[in-house]
């Protein structure tokens, strides 16, 4: 898959305009509205983000959420699944959490299609990358590896979807697992003698964290 690089814009009225002028140059595909009612319910979502500092309505309210000073924010306009429908990206810098927000033709609404922690790595297959929640500086200098999560986008649901995470164990930094009850580092996985061995959690691995095996460098790259 290849990374999709996003075009950031200040959280201001001239980012909107900066916004505006990006919509209107790009191609678009929507079965039963226009692209420029799209655009305007784009907009002005970005109007009430600058002007009143509440984003969208989520996924399972029409409430608005109020997310306080904004001037450090960034947003972004872009195709980012590779349905011809640009969605909306906002950064709240503050919070540390980006949000992808997109037109839904069902609710004629903008609608939340997912969040995480800062900061996304977008793909053209319909995959984010991100931090892993809870993984703080020190955590990931220590294991010289940022442990991340990854989402997919679900057509039928029309949002990206958690799938899975993936953790590593340097050797050098933890000869013996603390979180693994103090087990020694499995030199037997290791084969390629790199000090490093991945741990790569499918879409089960909230209750599979104990039952998954670490697999070598060369299976994780692969």
């Amino acid at each position: 898959a290849k990374k999709i690089e996003i075009e950031w814009f200040p959280a201001s009225a001239k980012g909107i305009k900066m916004l505006k002028a990006k919509l209107d140059g790009l191609p678009v595909t929507y079965q039963s509205f226009s692209a420029d009612v799209i655009y305007d319910k784009m907009l002005k979502a970005t109007h009430d983000y600058v002007g009143k500092n509440i984003l969208p309505a989520n996924s399972n309210s029409d409430n608005d959420q109020d997310i306080g000073d904004i001037s450090k924010n960034m947003m972004a306009i872009c195709d980012i699944n590779g349905d011809w429908r640009p969605e909306l990206l906002i950064k709240n810098i503050k919070e540390n959490t980006e949000f992808v927000y997109g037109f839904n033709e069902k609710i004629e609404k903008i609608k939340a299609k997912y969040s995480g922690p800062m900061d996304f790595e977008y793909f053209d297959n319909g995959c984010i990358k991100h931090k892993s929640y809870g993984e703080d500086d020190e955590s990931i200098e220590r294991k010289k590896f940022t442990p991340y999560q990854f989402a997919i986008y679900d057509k039928k649901q029309d949002i990206f979807e958690l799938k899975g995470n993936v953790y590593i164990w340097n050797k050098d930094a933890l000869p013996t697992n603390p979180e693994y009850d103090n087990k020694p580092f499995p030199t037997d996985i290791d084969v390629t003698g790199d000090g490093f061995v991945y741990f790569i959690f499918d879409d089960d691995f909230e209750d599979a964290w104990w039952d998954n095996k670490a697999v070598d460098t060369p299976v994780y790259e692969a």
